[in-house]
């Protein structure tokens, strides 16, 4: 099978795949919790919900980090 004949591969675009939108229609807005307060998987303290990233990939469309958490691990994945 030659490239051109993979769904979504795009030549032009940025050398690699499209992201394509996984149902039709138009997107779904994100629902945040009732409570506005989520308990962080990391340092399990209850945070607001303002304090957490988007990500669709949950179920409520909220990271599991907070971002404290998020950004420590990412400066100390970065320092080695």
């Amino acid at each position: 099978m030659n490239r051109g004949q993979l769904e979504g591969y795009d030549p032009v675009g940025r050398g690699g795949f499209r992201v394509r939108q996984l149902t039709a229609g138009p997107p779904v807005a994100v629902t945040l919790p009732d409570k506005g307060v989520k308990t962080c998987r990391r340092c399990q303290q209850a945070r607001p919900v303002r304090d957490f990233r988007r990500d669709t990939r949950y179920a409520d469309g909220l990271f599991p980090w907070c971002r404290p958490c998020d950004s420590a691990y990412g400066r100390a994945r970065r320092k080695g």
